[in-house]
């Protein structure tokens, strides 16, 4: 019987190839059980605590502001292990009519609220692309302009997409 040519065409033994792992970000290469070899060691895999969560949650918190003329402040902070997390951080906000359903494009509008910055509208002051302050912080506004259907704003954070509640308008028109 003849010899089986191995199907990695024989540049490096099989195991070596199932237990490694490099990674295009860093340049390290990590083997499983073991700890990861070149540098820059600060690029290693978030720890995971006691409890199996990863040690750095992130997670959003919303502040919502008092109805004036239609319109109400929403603040956005960005939290770690629930404390406040200072930095810059790229989200995604968008409004409906429902709790963590689709976008909604009609009789609300969403703008800057002063703190933070819109950088990009998916769809015209509904679905914006946003950046907080160096505070972690954002603030948006939202705008009814027909008596009030409830009105949700939700933040899309690593992935992650977190509801503000019913922003709650009041005012009659």
């Amino acid at each position: 019987m003849g010899r089986i040519k191995p199907w990695y065409g024989g540049f490096g033994p099989l195991p070596l190839l199932q237990e490694s792992i490099m990674t295009i970000a860093d340049n390290s290469t990590y083997t499983r059980g073991t700890t990861p070899i070149g540098e820059p060691q600060a690029a290693r895999p978030p720890m995971i605590a006691s409890g199996g969560y990863p040690s750095r949650y992130r997670s959003v918190q919303f502040d919502i502001g008092d109805e004036s003329s239609h319109a109400i402040d929403v603040t956005i902070q960005i939290q770690e292990n629930g404390a406040d997390k200072s930095g810059y951080f790229v989200v995604e906000i968008f409004s409906s009519t429902t709790e963590y359903g689709a976008t909604d494009a009609t009789n609300n509008t969403l703008t800057d609220g002063g703190s933070g910055q819109i950088l990009k509208a998916i769809t015209a002051s509904q679905h914006l692309v946003c950046q907080t302050n160096s505070s972690g912080e954002l603030v948006i506004t939202s705008t009814q302009d027909t008596a009030n259907t409830g009105r949700y704003l939700m933040v899309v954070l690593n992935g992650d997409v977190y509801s503000s509640g019913d922003l709650g308008f009041s005012e009659s028109f």
